[in-house]
């Protein structure tokens, strides 16, 4: 979806003066209840690739709808054929909405989870190939690959978006920084890296002892003591830690 070359790929496909709308889903676990308790549950939203990720990402906006708390299958019909339907300029157009992007956090290749991290090139995943062996659990047929993914082998259900036009969903999923980056590369690895060498002690030592800047949070406590990591208190770490390690330990 973020590209221009897949617009033009599925703008061929439908008829001259087709209104193309991107459905943007996403999910993720949210927590019901704060301090004590475990009460969660998997909220699924509805956006548009249409709308500026700018104004998406407004509240105020209202540019994204919650549409239930389970995956529920997308209306597919209007995607073959279009529907006319009147747009926010008053204009009326036969738009076809095409499911485009599920943010989510997926494994892109088909990598076993021991050889991850090897720099070595592997196969991406494949719809049409994924779809076939679960089509085979279906009927009973075991196979390995069930195993080896660490697939659901008790009871295979058909997926939401095994019969959507112009779909694949390999390629809906888009990057999450969230995961990715600020949780992935930052927390989960150079954090603990650079902890286990210079030391848990030194790490919050050197937080605690940086001085006050406008714009820069000041981690009074250090950072081990932080029980909820989330996107600002990454942010906010990022913007300091390079300079916080440097000279940290000698080669």
């Amino acid at each position: 979806m973020w590209t221009g070359e897949w617009w033009k790929e599925i703008q061929k496909r439908l008829p001259p003066g087709a209104t193309i709308a991107l459905l943007i889903l996403s999910s993720d676990k949210t927590m019901l209840s704060n301090f004590r308790g475990d009460n969660s549950a998997w909220p699924v939203y509805l956006s548009i690739g249409n709308i500026g990720k700018e104004t998406r990402r407004q509240v105020s906006a209202h540019a994204t709808v919650l549409i239930g708390y389970l995956t529920v299958l997308l209306a597919s019909e209007a995607g073959r054929t279009g529907a006319m339907m009147v747009c926010a300029d008053n204009f009326v157009r036969n738009v076809w909405p095409i499911f485009a992007a599920y943010e989510n956090r997926y494994p892109l290749c088909t990598v076993d989870p021991n050889d991850r991290g090897d720099h070595l090139p592997h196969e991406k995943r494949d719809q049409v190939e994924t779809l076939f062996f679960m089509a085979r659990q279906q009927h009973g047929e075991k196979d390995t690959v069930f195993e080896t993914e660490g697939m659901r082998t008790v009871h295979v259900y058909p997926p939401f978006w095994m019969n959507l036009p112009h779909s694949d969903i390999f390629q809906a999923f888009t990057p999450d920084l969230l995961h990715q980056l600020h949780k992935g590369v930052f927390k989960d690895h150079l954090v603990k890296w650079c902890t286990e060498i210079i030391g848990k002690l030194e790490i919050d030592k050197r937080f605690r002892e940086m001085p006050d800047h406008p714009g820069l949070r000041h981690f009074k406590n250090g950072i081990s003591s932080v029980s909820q990591w989330t996107r600002t208190e990454h942010k906010e770490m990022e913007k300091v830690f390079l300079g916080l390690v440097a000279a940290g330990a000698h080669p």
